[in-house]
């Protein structure tokens, strides 16, 4: 019945959707001689495959980590700990990777995968976008946790914060706390664990609030 409309926006869609999850075209599909079962696991693959191949290409093209482009990826392992103590610190770990991945549903974030009129901007510091950079490393919500944070590192790691222009500031600032001192000696990796997943879980909580 399609067939005999090509031009219907019914069988446009269906073709789109075929071509979208890489699966037969509409001519071929008679051909495949599936059954019900094997149609609905071959869907299945198809829009796992999908989902999979799209998430990487997002972490590619969206990625905090694009910021820090230049790591050495011998010191990626030392981003996250293989143990946490106290547990409750195991949500701040899925709060960071989704922070460095750009997953994190940040204002801006939210505005650009939302079909509403969601507003980009941080509620909190006004006509400012709600970035990962932004919240990590330079919002005025968290000032007081930033700064109590910021003075359990070895004055040697944040040496020359201050020094730097107020977008260079935050940006070197929010390295730090995600990226922290991968691969120096400056400060213990458990103890830089530990004292960056409480900030990240507390800004979070009170992101919500």
């Amino acid at each position: 019945m399609l067939c005999q409309h090509p031009q219907s926006p019914s069988l446009k869609k269906l073709k789109s959707i075929l071509h979208k999850y890489n699966l037969p075209e509409l001519t071929a599909i008679p051909n495949e001689q599936h059954t019900y079962r094997s149609w609905k696991k071959k869907i299945t693959i198809a829009a796992r495959l999908y989902v999979t191949s799209s998430t990487y290409q997002e972490v590619e093209e969206r990625s905090t980590l694009l910021l820090f482009a230049g790591i050495n990826p011998e010191h990626l392992q030392e981003l996250f700990p293989s143990t946490i103590d106290p547990p409750h610190l195991r949500k701040a770990i899925e709060i960071k990777a989704q922070l460095l991945t750009g997953t994190y549903l940040t204002n801006s974030r939210i505005c650009k995968i939302s079909k509403t009129t969601q507003d980009s901007h941080c509620s909190a510091c006004g006509p400012v976008e709600e970035t990962v950079v932004h919240m990590v490393g330079e919002c005025s919500r968290y000032h007081d946790e930033r700064s109590a944070l910021l003075s359990k590192f070895p004055e040697a790691v944040t040496a020359g914060l201050d020094t730097l222009s107020s977008a260079q500031r935050y940006l070197s600032t929010t390295k730090l706390i995600l990226l922290g001192t991968a691969g120096h000696d400056k400060i213990e990796i458990a103890d830089f664990h530990k004292i960056t997943l409480q900030y990240l879980i507390d800004i979070h909580h009170i992101r919500l609030l």
